[in-house]
C-alpha cells in the first residue's frame, strides 16, 4: 500500500480543483496520507514533487500535507529522513499562492 502513496496524492488533486465544498476535507485527507502512509524517502520525493504543479491548490495542499510529516510514525522511527522535502516547504513558505 506504501507504494501507492504518490496515487493517492494525484487521485485526491482531481477532486481538490473541481470540488471546491469538500476541499477542506481533501487536504486533510492529504494530510492524514502525509502522516500514516509515507514509508521512504523515494515516496516523500514524488509527493515534494507534486509542489510543482500549476495549480496553487494542489502546492498549497502538498505544503500542507509535509508540514505533517514530523507526525509520521517511519518518519520518527528514523526509517527516513526528510532531506527530499526540506527545499519544497522553503519554496512554499516564499510562494504566495501556498499560504493559507
Amino acid at each position: 500500500p506504501a507504494a501507492k502513496v504518490p496515487d493517492v496524492f494525484d487521485a485526491l488533486s482531481v477532486p481538490l480543483l473541481t470540488l471546491p465544498p469538500i476541499r477542506p476535507a481533501v487536504q486533510a485527507a492529504m494530510s492524514a496520507a502525509a502522516q500514516h502512509l509515507i514509508a521512504s524517502e523515494e515516496q516523500l520525493r514524488r509527493v515534494a514533487d507534486m509542489f510543482y504543479a500549476e495549480e496553487d491548490l494542489v502546492r498549497s495542499a502538498v505544503i500542507s500535507a509535509l508540514a505533517h510529516l514530523q507526525e509520521n510514525k517511519n518518519f520518527q522511527a528514523g526509517d527516513f529522513d526528510a532531506l527530499g522535502c526540506r527545499a519544497v516547504l522553503r519554496l512554499g513558505a516564499l510562494d504566495e499562492g501556498s499560504k493559507d
